[in-house]
């Protein structure tokens, strides 16, 4: 009997602490629409690296963006163009990234051109004391930071995605929600991004320089749905709109593995600066 009123006892110490770390501990919501929603969405950061086949540091500067990726997770948003003298293809290539997608090489002479590598933009800003989008890695961790440090964007994106595994159609529109107003034109901009790709890199970390034939290429540009400098989004931009923006199709090549690429979404502003208001992905199965 003393047993069983010492258990008792115990089993209501228990419910009322565990009641108590119930209530006490209600934080934020927790935000799970990377592409899946406008709710409670968070501000995410687009970093874009500019890189090549051929460039012995590059691989460093893969690395680097991972890490600043992880260390800030599901709010950094890496993309690799393969542009520039560097990114030419070996003769045993199995692929050919600049030319499969010359977006990639718009992209950059928009942007820049660049003119190093590894280097990268962040979101696409013009930051004060800087001369240009384009950034060593060194600036890359810092510039991260600074954008993550406003928690909500001015617009959030959802997206809509379809896939035909038989066709291998994609097809891809955007549901946009402003949360500040907007008075500067925006555009948005579709790409088609490829992880996992294992094809030869040159390297010099462990040196000397060499060619990794087995080097996994991550973050991969493969295709530009929009225009590569973007579409214009159609509507008032004034805070609490709501815009659907028209469908994008694709039919994927066959080098492209659906089960390894995602749709990577963003909205920017389209003048004298290109800022990157929001970015956000979606799986593409």
């Amino acid at each position: 009997m003393k047993n069983f009123v010492a258990l008792f006892f115990l089993a209501g110490i228990l419910s009322v602490g565990f009641s108590s770390c119930w209530l006490d501990e209600v934080g934020p919501p927790i935000d799970t629409s990377n592409g899946g929603g406008t709710t409670f969405q968070q501000k995410r950061v687009l970093l874009e690296d500019i890189t090549g086949v051929r460039c012995t540091n590059c691989p460093s500067g893969h690395e680097l963006a991972a890490t600043i990726s992880a260390n800030n997770a599901g709010r950094v948003e890496v993309v690799c163009i393969h542009s520039g003298v560097f990114a030419v293809p070996f003769a045993f290539s199995s692929y050919d990234f600049k030319s499969d997608c010359p977006e990639g090489v718009q992209i950059d002479n928009w942007l820049g051109p660049s003119s190093s590598w590894p280097c990268a933009d962040i979101n696409r800003k013009l930051f004060t004391g800087e001369s240009a989008l384009f950034l060593s890695s060194t600036k890359w961790a810092g510039y991260v930071a600074q954008e993550l440090a406003s928690d909500t964007p001015v617009v959030a994106i959802d997206i809509n995605r379809t896939y035909n595994i038989s066709s291998r159609n994609l097809s891809v529109s955007l549901n946009l929600h402003y949360n500040t107003t907007e008075t500067t034109a925006n555009y948005f901009t579709i790409y088609l991004v490829e992880d996992s790709i294992v094809d030869p890199q040159s390297n010099d970390t462990p040196a000397p320089v060499h060619i990794d034939t087995f080097y996994t290429h991550m973050n991969v540009l493969r295709h530009v749905l929009t225009a590569y400098n973007g579409t214009a989004v159609s509507g008032s931009t004034t805070s609490g709109s709501d815009i659907s923006t028209a469908s994008f199709s694709y039919v994927l090549p066959a080098n492209v593995n659906a089960a390894h690429a995602r749709v990577v979404a963003f909205v920017s502003e389209f003048g004298t600066s290109k800022d990157v208001l929001q970015v956000v992905s979606k799986k593409v199965e």
